[in-house]
């Protein structure tokens, strides 16, 4: 998975991580890191919250809070959010302004759909002490919400959303410090604007690979007429540093333009390393950053 703007983190659950962490590969050199200390405006995951476990992780509900450093007015905050729902290739089906522990905030609904199993995404948006709180209760979209954890969505303010604590959960729910999926790094290529590296780390409770495919993405785009239209054109299986790996080769055209993009997805220790290298259509690889993709290693 591809994330290409610091507001897509934002609002799709992907939260970026301390840059201080070894790193399971090598950047190319020269290529700064978006989630270097001081960087601005990027979004940090506080709380994440996963429903009951179903047959399947899909339909699993989750909510995750993330908090966002920013100068600018509640309105192009939820704007922002609204763009990372596009980029989520959700399809924004409701819009509406009303408060969160007596602050304004903006309050969005959409649609998406992962594989044939439809999806609901409601969202939240409130600026405090120039910080952006953003709430994203993800659920199956063919199940009613549970209002018990609505309920204590409603409740938790800026301040208990940076301190972690919740109001007791509904049964089956848990509460985890932070996010599940996180962003370990944005590298940008200096001499190629719009070309990046980024790379994801997530737990994976699978033996192998194989339930890791991106034809869930083929899905989406082709359900929502509002959504990049992602086509993937190769996936193989096979092994990166004794590891078991699968490598995609794929495409995806946003506002016109097509990016091209080179992943891999390696399982070490019950987690999911995911590298992207992506760069407009036009653009020659980048040697170095060929040559970094091949350098994913991580500790055993």
């Amino acid at each position: 998975m591809a994330l290409f703007s610091a507001s897509a983190f934002a609002f799709s659950g992907v939260a970026a991580e301390a840059a201080d962490a070894p790193l399971p590969f090598t950047p190319p050199a020269g290529w700064p890191n978006a989630l270097a200390a001081g960087a601005p405006l990027m979004p940090q995951a506080k709380l994440t919250l996963k429903g009951p476990k179903t047959g399947d992780t899909v339909s699993q509900s989750v909510v995750i809070f993330t908090k966002t450093p920013t100068t600018g007015a509640l309105e192009d905050f939820a704007n922002q959010g609204r763009l990372g729902l596009t980029m989520m290739q959700g399809s924004v089906t409701g819009q509406r302004a009303g408060t969160i522990c007596g602050e304004p905030a903006r309050f969005t609904t959409a649609r998406t759909a992962i594989g044939p199993r439809p999806m609901l995404i409601e969202q939240s948006f409130v600026v405090d002490h120039g910080a952006g709180y953003a709430t994203t209760y993800v659920r199956d979209g063919a199940a009613a919400a549970d209002p018990k954890i609505e309920a204590t969505i409603a409740g938790l303010c800026p301040a208990q959303i940076d301190s972690g604590k919740t109001s007791e959960l509904p049964p089956g729910w848990t509460a985890t410090i932070g996010s599940t999926l996180n962003m370990l790094g944005m590298w940008m290529n200096p001499n190629a604007p719009g070309s990046m590296i980024n790379l994801l780390s997530m737990p994976y409770e699978g033996k192998t690979l194989a339930a890791f495919s991106p034809s869930s993405f083929q899905n989406l785009g082709a359900s929502n007429p509002n959504s990049p239209a992602f086509t993937v054109d190769g996936v193989t299986d096979g092994t990166l540093c004794n590891l078991p790996a699968r490598f995609f080769t794929s495409r995806v055209v946003m506002s016109g333009v097509t990016m091209t993009m080179k992943q891999e997805a390696v399982l070490a220790n019950g987690m999911l390393y995911i590298l992207s290298y992506g760069r407009i259509g036009t653009q020659a690889e980048d040697p170095t950053g060929v040559a970094a993709m091949k350098t994913l290693c991580p500790r055993t």
